[in-house]
């Protein structure tokens, strides 16, 4: 079990990767905004997204690890301050999943037009290259050649296929890291709810017994007061009784 200021250590770091993750998926977006401008051709713009998104799910990992391990005791501000930075932290994530089913879409609607367009192609001009066909020049290019172009073509599309097919695998790699992150959530909350229970109840027992505390004092003073009136009226009493045998006797 650690002391307080090691769970606040701890706790910075993970706010500082929640904070890069942020910032990341923020670039990530602008990436994809460029990429839809250049129809997916800009593979330096693809390169840096893949680098990004890997750092990102690096943070990921490093962060979910740490929350896990994050020890906080029995004090309950601790126990408050992880639940912020678990609501921080699935923001972050579900934020970070948007944007890769975003490139996703993106990637495969940019796949898709261009399999349709090189299908066009090639059953108008079967021997043509499809880029002087589709320019309207004849072709100029032996037949090997355009069938080394085409094979080239076709491995740069299974390439994409296959980083689609990755990135896919990813975010259910993800979606399993927000599940547990979901179960944590609940189960802090649970345990929040717990404490302000008996917190409440607390509350209650303290009220109730006050309230009994009152109606003893009150008692008491009651009992009090019967207890003079009893004395004076028995003081009374002798006191007449006193007087009639004093002035009988006269």
């Amino acid at each position: 079990m650690i002391d307080e200021e090691g769970f606040q250590q701890q706790a910075t770091q993970i706010g500082a990767r929640i904070r890069k993750v942020q910032q990341n998926v923020a670039t990530m977006q602008r990436h994809i905004n460029q990429l839809a401008q250049t129809h997916g051709e800009d593979q330096s713009v693809k390169q840096q997204f893949h680098r990004m998104r890997l750092d990102t799910q690096q943070l990921i990992q490093d962060a979910d690890s740490s929350l896990n391990n994050l020890n906080f005791g029995s004090a309950r501000h601790l126990k408050l301050q992880r639940e912020r930075l678990l609501d921080e932290f699935g923001s972050a994530i579900n934020v970070f999943q948007e944007v890769q089913r975003k490139y996703v879409e993106q990637e495969k609607k940019f796949v898709r037009e261009v399999k349709e367009h090189r299908h066009e192609m090639m059953s108008k001009h079967p021997t043509e290259d499809p880029l002087e066909a589709d320019l309207g020049f004849p072709s100029t290019h032996p037949a090997s050649q355009i069938q080394q172009q085409e094979e080239i073509d076709l491995r740069a599309l299974e390439e994409q296929e296959r980083a689609i097919q990755e990135l896919e695998e990813n975010i259910a790699n993800v979606n399993e890291i927000y599940k547990k992150l979901g179960a944590l959530v609940y189960e802090q909350g649970t345990v929040i709810d717990s404490i302000e229970a008996s917190v409440e109840n607390t509350a209650a027992f303290v009220e109730e017994g006050a309230q009994q505390l009152q109606q003893a004092s009150r008692y008491r003073n009651k009992v009090r007061r019967r207890k003079v009136f009893l004395i004076l009226l028995g003081i009374a009493i002798l006191s007449t009784i006193f007087l009639v045998f004093y002035f009988g006797s006269n």
